[in-house]
């Protein structure tokens, strides 16, 4: 999925009662790393398992989209099976790259 169809899915998401959802900063994404815990990724191979709160359910990608760009078409994003940061090409669709929506709690 790239940045832009990820963007728009976020900002389109309308679930909990609300419709203020976003897409995360590199910061936000990176307090769900959490290497005591494991569940498994897409395609659920055990060798690669996702670290990040048992709350989650297992699935989904492994490395997902923030909102922070870092050139014209690169974002940054995070990879939840080792904790690191990339710079990935947001126009690329072949990439398997998720999104979680966040919103702010006032």
């Amino acid at each position: 999925m790239s940045w832009d169809m990820a963007n728009e899915w976020v900002i389109g998401l309308s679930t909990g009662g609300h419709r203020d959802w976003q897409m995360p900063t590199i910061a936000e994404l990176k307090t769900l790393y959490d290497p005591q815990y494991s569940v498994l990724a897409n395609g659920n191979d055990a060798n690669f398992p996702m670290h990040f709160c048992l709350l989650f359910n297992s699935g989904g990608a492994w490395t997902y989209w923030s909102s922070e760009n870092i050139a014209k078409a690169e974002f940054w994003t995070l990879n939840l099976n080792n904790g690191y940061d990339y710079a990935v090409d947001g126009n690329d669709e072949s990439i398997n790259v998720g999104v979680r929506a966040v919103r702010n709690i006032k």
